[in-house]
């Protein structure tokens, strides 16, 4: 699981001018795309969870009105609840369908790591891994205990996954948008995007932070911000570290896969 004569910033081979694509003239990836993918799917997400809601809405509205009616029930109102993963669901399928089209053609995967191996050994790679996430943990547990005791990083989801009826659709909705889509989505957008047209402008390390900073607000908590940001730049480093798109949604993907489990 090893990967040579690669940038240690891009993970790219270091002949290749970083400002090109492979096979392309235009610059790959840039920073005001980045954005715009980022908000883009932002967007998405909120049409997709309406659109559900409304269809629910048709289809139940005397549970879904008595629901609106009392704000404090609407995140542990099953179908409300549903509605939502479902929207999620939608929004991932519209945004990966896009992303594909975007990202599989002219070298842009091999751009971005978004196939290549770790260019650390394998026992290096787990190890630099499990590092940089136990101290986001332990890092997260130290802001949730004492700055700002009792703060969950992602509230409204957790409500919203422990509301779901335990049926076989819900938890493999549940799965689908939680511990696959989301971490394929956030690794190419924040990671493999952002960070990556960030590292061209800029020193590695503020790079790394500035795009943890807006993998943090767009979860729109503004509490569990600093926490969030913390997670985001063990995974920023992670991807600085060994070069590979993949090794992070990896572990984006257990790590999500884990709160999936322990939360419900």
């Amino acid at each position: 699981m090893t990967m040579t004569g690669t940038d240690p910033d891009t993970g790219t081979d270091p002949g290749t001018d970083p400002g090109t694509d492979i096979g392309a003239a235009r610059p790959f990836p840039r920073l005001w795309p980045s954005l715009g993918w980022i908000l883009f799917y932002m967007i998405v997400q909120f049409i997709c969870t309406i659109a559900a809601m409304a269809v629910a809405a048709a289809g139940d509205p005397s549970t879904m009105t008595a629901a609106m009616n009392n704000p404090e029930t609407v995140m542990s109102n099953p179908s409300i609840a549903m509605s939502v993963v479902w929207g999620l669901v939608g929004a991932g399928i519209i945004t990966l369908m896009l992303l594909a089209m975007n990202v599989l053609k002219d070298g842009r995967a091999a751009r971005i790591g978004l196939f290549t191996p770790s260019r650390l050994p394998l026992l290096e790679t787990l190890g630099t891994a499990a590092v940089l996430l136990i101290g986001a943990f332990a890092v997260n547990w130290a802001y949730t205990t004492y700055v700002v005791p009792g703060v969950e990083l992602q509230a409204d989801i957790i409500a919203i996954l422990k509301a779901l009826d335990a049926t076989t659709t819900g938890m493999i909705l549940k799965f689908l948008a939680v511990a696959l889509m989301a971490p394929m989505i956030e690794e190419i957008l924040f990671r493999g995007y952002l960070q990556t047209a960030l590292v061209q402008r800029m020193n590695h390390h503020v790079a790394i932070w500035l795009a943890a900073l807006v993998f943090a607000a767009i979860h729109l908590q503004p509490l569990a911000t600093p926490a969030l940001m913390v997670l985001g730049a063990a995974f920023g480093y992670l991807y600085h570290r060994t070069g590979s798109l993949q090794t992070c949604i990896l572990l984006h993907v257990v790590n999500n896969t884990a709160a999936l489990v322990f939360s419900s």
